[in-house]
């Protein structure tokens, strides 16, 4: 596959190489038709001069060819191949004059299309340098109509640039939404890339490059220093402008493009060094732990990643933290860097490589991997799929087999006619990010952050975290937290930290979910989530509280609620009640009085009468779920017992309730 950099100066670009060759094959070439002026013959002058001026192109004189060719058309205009050979040699130049190579390659063309076939090439690249893509697949297009006056290699590499063409100007022709702003606090005067949001969103790592002056007297000079860096989340939502990563961190001065596991305790990052015999740099992944006070030694993932003379980067775990997608350059792969997988085994270490394959990894480059939260959609970039030239930004999602499917340029001007590298996006696929230099006049480095449009979002993940309480105070460990599915009743338990109580939780969100918590001898807590609910939308955090189980205590169920001004229960809240139930059924020995609650609108004796009513609901939904009516009793307070003030919203919400107390264990 045809790779084409933007970055490559136009004299490279339009692949002028060995063009001795070229002009051999153009003075030997037939006229076959007898069109135009293709029957125009030099005389034999004429000819003794093109033949001088081929030599001396051979010898490296380009300028005294250039006069002999310059003197041949002034004297016979109609000679196609003196404009054809002064087109190609205009392209040689560092400096070239395209325009006089486009013209001189058009009136080749006018004088005899046949002979001059080939300036359809050479025009074809002209436009692609320039970015004009629709002209770019018309002269193309011209060149492969004709294949009996082109060699094999022109007509391939013809191929490809066509290909290249007519993605970029189908791209061109469809932006996408793009509108990049620099993420305070973090972008500085000075390089800051390799940068990566923690899933939580509470702060960033990246690498950030800076000056030092090395004082050598006379000699002394400015030396470039990586600092791998993290900041912190504000509470106006803009980051710090930044600290150095503590130790164990930069200790070398090639570390950095980090990833993290969902609860940021577990990091994955690159670690390069120099060897000074061969001047490779090598690149592993290394690994380091978070045990709440400090980061652990790094460990290799071990020498089936890691190889001596390979070059391993870029790193990205998944959420459920056993499967991490990284770039490798390693023997046996489609392309020259591609982008593999590894899996975690039981006993902790981590698979051999998995290639991800032709759909995602071609016979160019393929760097910058990044597994969104989701576990589904992976973003990278690739120099090798057909796109806009250099490193594209690409998209591709896993299928019902769990194998990624074609991967789809993220579009234009995201991606630009420069490299694109190092993109991802938010946990709650609101943003891409990346850095770039093509913003700034003096190409430094910046993070970016955009509006990401739809088509290209991840799946939309319930990301949420908190502690589980003891009555808000202290910490409970060995408890459980699961999350349930309430339309296909599917349960996921989450672990539980055994010494801070913390938990952390990602998953599709799709459906409505009942967030858990449950400990033998303690009553259990539940949050109903709504995928509807926008709070969820972004990372979350709810704590949950247990209380033992006590005779005499009032709990409150929550997310009970009931039709307006009437006891009619809410779907939602029979799905809440069946919690209810499993806990009453997980108990057996206990008796409960279900109790109703409400504000103060109204009059009292209205209140009254609907919070009878409404702890009577309960009461008759639980006996219909199988719950023995001895164990239940109901009664209703009407608005006598707030808990908070019934001035404002918040304390009326607060007050319109339904718990239950224990009357025997």
């Amino acid at each position: 596959m045809l790779k084409i950099s933007a970055k490559v100066k136009m004299h490279r670009i339009l692949g002028i190489g060995i063009i001795t060759f070229l002009f051999f094959t153009l003075i030997s070439s037939p006229l076959m038709a007898q069109e135009q002026n293709c029957n125009f013959k030099p005389n034999k002058r004429t000819e003794a001069q093109y033949k001088k001026a081929l030599k001396y192109i051979d010898q490296g004189y380009i300028q005294q060819a250039k006069s002999i060719l310059t003197e041949i058309i002034q004297n016979y205009p109609l000679f196609a191949k003196g404009y054809l050979s002064l087109g190609i040699l205009s392209l040689q130049d560092y400096y070239s004059d395209i325009t006089k190579a486009e013209n001189y390659f058009y009136k080749a063309l006018d004088i005899c299309s046949d002979s001059s076939h080939i300036a359809n090439f050479y025009l074809g690249k002209i436009y692609f340098g320039r970015h004009e893509f629709e002209k770019a697949k018309v002269s193309f297009e011209n060149f492969l109509t004709k294949p009996e006056y082109c060699n094999k290699n022109k007509l391939s590499e013809a191929k490809n640039y066509l290909e290249y063409a007519s993605i970029s100007a189908k791209l061109i022709a469809n932006p996408v939404p793009f509108k990049p702003e620099k993420v305070s606090g973090i972008s500085s005067s000075n390089d800051e890339y390799l940068p990566i949001i923690s899933p939580d969103n509470e702060f960033a790592l990246y690498t950030r490059r800076t000056e030092k002056l090395i004082d050598r007297g006379f000699d002394s000079r400015y030396k470039q220093i990586e600092t791998f860096t993290y900041s912190l989340r504000q509470t106006d939502g803009n980051f710090d402008s930044g600290y150095p990563m503590p130790y164990p961190f930069n200790q070398n001065p090639n570390e950095g493009a980090a990833s993290l596991t969902i609860d940021n305790n577990d990091l994955y990052y690159t670690y390069c060094v120099l060897n000074p015999e061969t001047n490779y740099l090598n690149c592993d992944l290394l690994h380091s732990h978070f045990n709440g006070k400090s980061w652990s030694d790094p460990v290799s993932l071990g020498t089936n990643i890691n190889g001596d003379n390979t070059w391993e980067s870029q790193p990205s775990v998944n959420a459920n933290g056993n499967i991490i997608y990284f770039a490798s350059n390693r023997e046996g792969g489609i392309g020259g860097y591609d982008i593999y997988k590894t899996i975690k085994q039981p006993d902790g270490s981590w698979s051999d490589p998995i290639n991800l394959g032709p759909k995602i990894n071609s016979s160019g480059h393929e760097k910058s991997p990044y597994i969104h939260s989701d576990s589904q959609t992976l973003y990278f970039s690739s120099d090798g799929i057909p796109g806009l030239g250099g490193f594209d930004i690409f998209y591709a999602r896993m299928d019902s087999s769990n194998n990624f499917g074609e991967a789809v340029n993220i579009g234009y001007p995201i991606n630009s006619f420069e490299d694109d590298l190092g993109f991802f996006v938010s946990t709650d696929g609101s943003y891409g990010y990346y850095a770039s230099n093509r913003f700034e006049e003096n190409h430094s480095w910046n993070l970016y952050h955009f509006p990401l449009y739809e088509k290209a979002k991840p799946q939309k993940v319930l990301f949420v975290k908190g502690e589980v309480k003891d009555d808000g105070i202290d910490s409970i460990i060995h408890a459980k937290v699961e999350i349930k599915n309430l339309k296909n009743r599917t349960i996921k338990e989450i672990p539980v930290d055994s010494v801070s109580g913390k938990y952390v939780a990602v998953l599709l969100f799709k459906d409505d979910q009942l967030l858990t918590v449950k400990k033998e001898g303690f009553v259990y807590e539940s949050k109903y989530i709504a995928s509807s609910d926008t709070v969820f939308s972004k990372p979350s955090v709810v704590d949950l509280h247990l209380k033992p189980i006590e005779v005499g205590q009032s709990y409150k169920i929550n997310d009970i609620y009931f039709a307006t001004n009437l006891a009619d229960l809410t779907p939602n809240s029979l799905k809440v009640i069946q919690e209810f139930f499993d806990f009453l059924k997980n108990n057996p020995n206990l008796k409960i009085e279900i109790q109703g609650h409400t504000d103060n609108i109204g009059s009292i004796a209205d209140n009254q009468v609907l919070s009878e009513k409404r702890a009577k609901a309960v009461f008759d939904y639980l006996i219909l779920l199988g719950v023995d009516a001895s164990r239940l009793t109901f009664k209703g307070f009407g608005e006598s017992n707030p808990v908070e003030s019934n001035k404002t919203a918040f304390g009326r919400s607060q007050n319109r309730r339904t718990v239950f107390v224990i009357t025997e264990k």
